[in-house]
């Protein structure tokens, strides 16, 4: 079904002034090291001092503004003092934030328990607003947010507070409107991907023979797309501002590790590319297709994601034995260059002026004690 519902509450006008573009002009009012050519730690962004663990989580707008979630609540990177948004401001309870456009902030207004969700929350400037479809059948909480380029917010809603409920709805505000539909059929919102206007969503875990159903939801409505009969179990999906799309996959048997076989494939809009172990860059004697986990698509639709070399206990498991971080890998769909080496990624934002802006620490699982990196569009062009 597809439902146009009215707004609850509309976004107002954004009053936060336009950030610069690029991280050169971001980067000329912030006190930086540079630990390797082209990339830099963040001393001070400009509003405060960045110690280990100030920030917790990092957003880049469409618009090149770069935003951070602490302790002391939201700041912009590089801006005056006047663009922080106060903890003490009643920010909504929320595990994902982005930017629009315009600058207004959004969260997803995601809280763990039994209370019914309130709607995603929009930061104008001045004060928080909620949003949420009227007629939301009870139990619906997000499970991703995507705020597009054309100002479009998506959030997906999983029933029962659970991704593995088939009972997911994909919500879009646009303006003044909502528009509801069913999550596509079969496939898990885990590998749910936020496009430039649209959402991507793949089948998860599908044996052979039969072929992983892949659907794209634009103009209202789920369409299949065409899917190479080459394309294995997917895993794991990232989706560009072009509609490009990097699939990681799996094949094998589950119950026997030395079957495993890792490949990557790569949708540039309208042509698929498929790597697999023989054809992918190696480090050592290991793939690296089994050590590089996708997490952004770049500017210009390439590969990033974070390094860690391990093995599994079974191809969809969270564990690893002797788990070790090493930094970040980007892959041009030629060749893979490294950055950050040895530090356990957190969060990974790719700018639309090609810098990718980075939370890296120590710590596997302590995202508290990571600092602040930006690797700059020369030191990409030096890599590739």
């Amino acid at each position: 079904f597809l439902l146009m519902i009215p707004l609850l509450g509309a976004v107002a006008a954004s009053a936060v002034a336009q950030a610069p573009t690029t991280t050169e002009e971001l980067l000329s009012g912030m006190v930086t090291d540079e630990v390797e050519p082209g990339v830099y730690r963040v001393v001070n962004d400009g509003v405060r001092d960045l110690d280990p663990g100030s920030i917790e989580r990092l957003a880049v707008g469409t618009d090149g503004s770069v935003w951070a979630f602490g302790v002391d609540g939201f700041h912009r990177l590089g801006r005056e003092r006047s663009e922080e948004i106060k903890a003490d401001s009643g920010i909504p309870p929320h595990d994902e934030f982005g930017v629009g456009p315009d600058g207004t902030l959004w969260v997803d207004g995601a809280q763990w328990g039994p209370d019914p969700w309130e709607g995603l929350g929009s930061f104008d400037g001045e004060r928080w607003t909620r949003h949420r479809p009227e007629d939301l059948p009870d139990g619906h909480k997000p499970w991703g947010l995507h705020v597009a380029t054309d100002g479009s917010v998506w959030v997906l809603l999983a029933g029962g507070g659970q991704w593995q409920s088939r009972e997911a709805l994909l919500a879009r505000l646009d303006g003044d409107r909502w528009e509801v539909s069913d999550f596509v059929p079969r496939a898990f919102p885990e590998l749910f991907a936020g496009a430039s206007s649209s959402v991507w969503a793949v089948e998860e875990n599908v044996p052979p023979p039969r072929i992983p159903e892949l659907h794209r939801f634009d103009d209202g409505r789920w369409v299949q797309q065409d899917v190479p009969a080459y394309l294995p179990r997917p895993w794991e999906l990232v989706a560009g501002l072009d509609d490009t799309l990097w699939i990681r996959s799996w094949q094998g048997e589950e119950a026997d590790p030395a079957s495993l076989e890792m490949s990557m494939a790569h949708l540039d809009g309208s042509e698929w590319r498929l790597w697999d172990e023989a054809h992918f860059p190696t480090e050592g004697d290991t793939n690296l297709l089994w050590a590089l986990q996708p997490m952004a698509a770049g500017a210009d639709g390439s590969l990033w994601g974070q390094v860690l070399w391990g093995t599994w206990v079974s191809p969809f498991s969270e564990e690893w034995s002797e788990p070790v971080c090493d930094g970040i890998a980007h892959f041009d769909g030629t060749t893979v260059s490294r950055y950050l080496e040895g530090l356990c990624v957190h969060v990974l934002e790719a700018a639309p002026d090609g810098s990718v802006w980075v939370l890296a620490g120590d710590e596997w699982d302590d995202p508290a004690i990571a600092h602040t990196y930006v690797i700059t569009p020369e030191a990409v062009a030096a890599g590739a």
